[in-house]
């Protein structure tokens, strides 16, 4: 990378972290006109830290539409991340719209799945079903395992219903295998 290069996303980084509105959203379109991977991770943070309306619409545009080789990993590593938990909802959804086919973090997914809230449980059985595979058989394994154990503390409900959904899934590509 060029010393030019390296100086624009130095400066993307700071405008993004910086606090003020304007400088944010200079820097959103910087990425997003200049961007690469490198950036990904300060736009999630931004749209975690962040809940102006105009700074998440933004976000949403830029998020919503990556194809960019890579962005899986940066996705999942925020589905780990426990800050990140009150935007998994978004960031599921995001990945979904950037057509990620993620089958050797099924269980990562399923994990987010049963840890949130109905629309995050739909929105990861929703990028789960659009995924094509192949999934690994560990995988599988331990989404049914993780599936079953919610099922057997879980009360009747929508959520429920959802994962029992999830389940029947999961137990029809364990048969595919």
């Amino acid at each position: 990378m060029s010393e030019s290069n390296k100086e624009r996303f130095s400066q993307i980084r700071r405008n993004l972290q910086s606090g003020n509105k304007d400088l944010i959203l200079e820097g959103i379109q910087d990425a997003a006109e200049h961007g690469n991977l490198s950036l990904l991770a300060d736009l999630l943070t931004v749209y975690r830290d962040n809940t102006d309306t105009e700074i998440r619409n933004e976000l949403d545009g830029i998020l919503n539409n990556l194809k960019i080789t890579g962005t899986e990993e940066v996705f999942v590593e925020a589905l780990l991340d426990k800050s990140f938990a009150a935007v998994h909802t978004q960031i599921l959804a995001f990945m979904w719209s950037s057509g990620l086919n993620i089958p050797e973090h099924l269980s990562v997914l399923v994990r987010v799945c049963l840890s949130g809230s109905f629309m995050q449980a739909l929105e990861g059985f929703t990028l789960i079903e659009s995924m094509d595979g192949p999934f690994p058989e560990e995988q599988i394994l331990d989404s049914l395992l993780q599936v079953r154990a919610y099922l057997e503390k879980a009360v009747s409900g929508e959520m429920k219903e959802l994962v029992q959904q999830l389940d029947a899934f999961l137990k029809e590509l364990d048969r595919e295998q």
